[in-house]
């Protein structure tokens, strides 16, 4: 069956499980309702709901329904080519089936006004039955159900085949689910948590009991359903992520420090060749040319000359050993660091007439020995910079030893980094910082400068307590 709206044909659509098949009779009363006679037996539509169904495609109309159960036998004939519906002068209506043939006058046709009363009679988990009582508004499920089957029913006195029912669990259904004339729900595996289910019925004339029938269905978790369950795994997760960042960062360190040793070992290597054959070299020069200059005349020009040769000759000495002692820093540095820095910044600034102070915050502590050994040559060259390039008059070094890191600040108050230096990070040919942030780098410190020119700059470092101290 169905219709054109002008432009295409559509079909009928019939709500709950009517359909519309084997169509033998079809006819519009005065009143504009729809007579079908088919082979689901004699089937009325009001002029409402068609009206409504032209305007809504989709639209599924309401179906009043004369079968089998209102004493009609048969179907309309399916060989048959003449209508099988009629309407007489006096309003009755005449169908043919397969059986004979049948008279219906809609006037005396009463419709059942009273919606009927639902029941929810039972519940069933895992083929464990629960009867439920109409008082009862609560049913416990056993953990992790596989299986549950909710059983209902509508009382109906006159056509209880003709009942239809809908239902919904919330929490699962986001919509009426339609089950016609079935008594039983069914869902599967329900989650931990609280549902309601309600449902409702509808007599053999469509008149729905909205109200219906509800039961809560309370399902409680399994072991590892918990939420404790869920907070010890996650405690767990934590606890085996910590292990693992400890075991890397241990290993990181013992590598760190394999590449202290392998690196100190090398520059001290590199400190007795310089030592063994450099800095020889040039002192058995240099005592070659005093023996020469011994010979000669003390008036003589050449001694003059000599003497010049020799005073460049033991500057480059001089250098030669202060390059050595910059490669054996390690050995300068003996003891803690606070000590070790007083006494070799305070000789380096009264040599230059700077007043030098140190300060300590915090109670010592212990520092690891390649560790300290960068901090002493970061520090020692920060004092360096400001006794070459600022022109203070006094420079301070402060050591913070914090709970969390390590703080290490150089500050004097002369005239500060020109704005090309601060932007490239180092002075044209010195490396001096540089150095100082490659040291850094290789401790996992961070080494910033604070300086504006004209007043002063400061050096910082700030190294974590787990990288600095023992």
């Amino acid at each position: 069956m169905m219709w054109f709206d002008g432009k295409v044909f559509r079909p009928l659509k019939g709500a709950g499980e009517a359909r519309f098949s084997g169509v033998k009779g079809i006819l519009v009363a005065p009143d504009g309702r729809v007579w079908i006679n088919s082979s689901q037996g004699l089937q009325a539509i009001d002029a409402s709901e068609m009206a409504r169904a032209m305007q809504q495609p989709d639209y599924a109309v309401r179906v009043l329904q004369f079968n089998f159960n209102d004493g009609i036998r048969g179907i309309a004939a399916s060989e048959s080519s003449t209508p099988r519906l009629t309407r007489l002068s006096t309003g009755e209506l005449l169908f043919a089936t397969i059986s004979g043939v049948y008279r219906l006058d809609p006037e005396r046709y009463r419709t059942n006004p009273s919606p009927p009363p639902v029941y929810i009679t039972g519940v069933w988990s895992d083929k464990t039955a629960q009867p439920l009582s109409p008082s009862q508004l609560e049913a416990q499920l056993p953990s992790s159900p596989e299986s549950v089957r909710i059983d209902y029913t509508a009382l109906s006195l006159t056509l209880p085949q003709r009942v239809q029912f809908r239902y919904m669990l919330e929490g699962v259904d986001t919509q009426w689910q339609e089950a016609g004339n079935r008594r039983s729900a069914y869902y599967t595996t329900l989650a931990p948590g609280s549902y309601r289910f309600r449902v409702m019925a509808a007599n053999e004339d469509g008149v729905w009991n909205t109200n219906g029938a509800s039961v809560m269905l309370v399902v409680p978790p399994t072991l590892v359903q918990t939420v404790w369950f869920k907070l010890l795994c996650a405690l767990m997760a934590a606890l085996l992520a910590w292990c693992v960042h400890r075991l890397r960062l241990r290993e990181a360190l013992r590598r760190m420090q394999r590449s202290f040793d392998v690196r100190m070992a090398e520059r001290e290597r590199i400190a007795r060749t310089l030592h063994d054959t450099y800095l020889q070299s040039v002192q058995a020069l240099i005592l070659r040319f005093h023996s020469i200059k011994a010979k000669l005349p003390k008036s003589d020009e050449i001694q003059q000359q000599i003497d010049a040769a020799l005073d460049a000759a033991e500057a480059v000495a001089e250098e030669g050993r202060d390059q050595l002692m910059e490669l054996r820093v390690n050995h300068v540095c003996q003891g803690d660091l606070a000590p070790a820095l007083a006494a070799a910044c305070s000789a380096a600034c009264s040599q230059q007439g700077v007043a030098f102070s140190l300060h300590e915050q915090g109670a010592r502590r212990p520092l690891k020995a390649g560790i300290k050994d960068e901090l002493f040559a970061i520090a020692r060259e920060a004092v360096a910079n400001a006794l070459h390039h600022s022109g203070s008059p006094q420079v301070r070094l402060q050591l913070v030893y914090g709970a969390t890191s390590f703080s290490l600040e150089v500050r004097d108050q002369g005239k500060g980094f020109e704005d090309e230096v601060l932007q490239l990070g180092k002075r044209e040919r010195h490396w001096g910082l540089t150095g100082m942030r490659e040291r850094a780098a290789r401790i996992g410190a961070t080494l910033a400068i604070h300086s504006t020119p004209g007043t002063g700059c400061a050096i910082e470092l700030v190294l974590r307590a787990k990288l600095a101290y023992l």
